[in-house]
């Protein structure tokens, strides 16, 4: 059985409230993106090519196996309430091109507020109506 690598973008997000790791022990909240970016990655950097929430984005590369690579975007948004992270994966020699997708879909991402879930405390505006956003 023969598996073939899939270049993907990931978008994950969820509350800012630490966690625990089976090394370092109980990690607090981050306080800052780029404080985020350290707990994760070994060298973070604020980058010149990518904006996510409308700031450079904080990032990290690193080398996987089979000539492949990450590239993972961080941001706390919601007045550090909330953690967004964007990885792409890709193989190196597709890097290029897909960094550009990348940084269009980074771009376009923006923060909205679910009334619902914040009892209209957040400083973010509404989000459309619908079931999705």
């Amino acid at each position: 059985v023969t598996s073939r690598f899939a270049p993907n973008i990931m978008l994950r997000y969820r509350a800012n409230s630490g966690r625990v790791d089976h090394f370092d022990g109980a990690i607090p909240p981050a306080r800052s993106s780029m404080e985020l970016a350290g707990q994760l990655c070994a060298k973070p950097e604020i980058s010149s090519q990518f904006k996510l929430l409308d700031q450079p984005a904080i990032t990290c590369r690193s080398s996987l196996p089979g000539q492949n690579v990450r590239v993972v975007l961080f941001s706390l948004y919601d007045s550090g309430r909330k953690l967004l992270l964007l990885s792409l994966t890709t193989a190196q020699v597709r890097l290029a091109a897909d960094e550009r997708v990348l940084e269009r879909v980074a771009s376009g991402i923006t923060a909205c507020s679910a009334v619902s879930d914040t009892n209209g405390t957040s400083k973010m505006p509404p989000c459309p109506n619908g079931k999705a956003w």
